[in-house]
């Protein structure tokens, strides 16, 4: 599943040498960005003190869960066939367009994810029974405390995942110095950045609407609404599926972002569970790709 957090990776990464991760200059990253970490920082202190004063809070005991007929099937299926669509979009597109090209990527990618978000939310309409809202959590009814939540977790999960990216990237330089053409491929640039770099203004809004809005979208529709649901209805325990979920979101994006994608997704999924609520995970996972889509075009 095409996913914008990868932009984390190679709009942070320290270089690899003399160049970057994708060959080019390094990426720095912008005085703005590092005062938006050290404002993360201070938040994050202010959040570990409360934790430590309301240990429950943390513990998830007492968040109600979501009733749901969810199964690992109904979860299997619904990848498996949106893997399918993904790929008979790209080829689809590439009746206009090279199939390699920018442009029938960005295409399909989108096409990708303006399939799922429906698709997913007519599982989710019959397997909650109490609707997308109460059930699913896919309400604006709490819009008020949910989106300044999804702001403050946005800036607490920038400096944690990026540090955890760098610390990433270290030990890989360690790890492949003596193989710097395996460390290029594996810190290669990625589809949304290149495209930037690249494509013309219309295009570079494509890329702004699948990273920024349907992205994240359909991301916490699947992996938090669906996919973690069902975990914590089969296990009784939040935590269980706040990590397994977390996981297998990180797994299905395989490169050295890994790491940090898991850190990022148990944020977004304790953010679920606290709330009940899908809008905190999405406008902090919006506002998160949104950042590192500022940084590469301010760079």
């Amino acid at each position: 599943m095409s996913n914008a957090l990868l932009l984390l990776a190679t709009a942070t990464a320290p270089a690899t040498g003399a160049a970057g991760p994708s060959g080019g200059q390094p990426q720095l990253v912008a005085d703005w960005l590092m005062g938006l970490m050290a404002v993360g920082l201070c938040l994050l202190v202010v959040w570990v003190v409360r934790r430590i004063a309301y240990p429950a809070k943390f513990s998830l005991v007492n968040t109600p869960g979501r009733p749901n007929r969810l199964s690992l099937l109904h979860v299997v299926l619904l990848f498996v066939l949106l893997r399918a669509g993904g790929l008979g979009a790209v080829m689809l597109w590439s009746t206009i367009y090279p199939i390699y090209s920018l442009k029938c990527q960005l295409l399909g990618a989108v096409s990708l994810q303006v399939v799922t978000i429906p698709v997913a939310l007519l599982i989710a309409a019959r397997a909650f029974p109490s609707g997308l809202g109460r059930g699913l959590g896919l309400t604006g009814r709490r819009w008020l405390f949910d989106v300044p939540r999804g702001v403050i977790g946005c800036l607490i999960a920038l400096p944690v995942c990026i540090l955890v990216l760098w610390a990433t990237v270290m030990v890989m330089q360690m790890v492949l110095a003596d193989r710097p053409e395996l460390l290029e491929r594996l810190t290669e640039r990625h589809l949304m950045l290149t495209a930037l770099d690249q494509l013309r203004t219309p295009w570079k809004v494509g890329v702004l609407l699948s990273s920024v809005v349907l992205a994240p979208v359909a991301e916490e529709i699947f992996f938090r609404g669906l996919l973690q649901s069902m975990v914590r209805q089969a296990t009784g325990r939040p935590w269980v599926a706040i990590v397994l979920s977390a996981g297998i979101f990180a797994l299905f994006h395989p490169d050295y972002s890994i790491p940090a994608l898991v850190v990022l997704s148990i944020i977004l999924g304790y953010n679920y569970e606290r709330t009940g609520r899908l809008l905190p995970s999405i406008v902090m996972h919006a506002l998160f790709n949104g950042v590192f889509v500022l940084q590469e075009l301010t760079a």
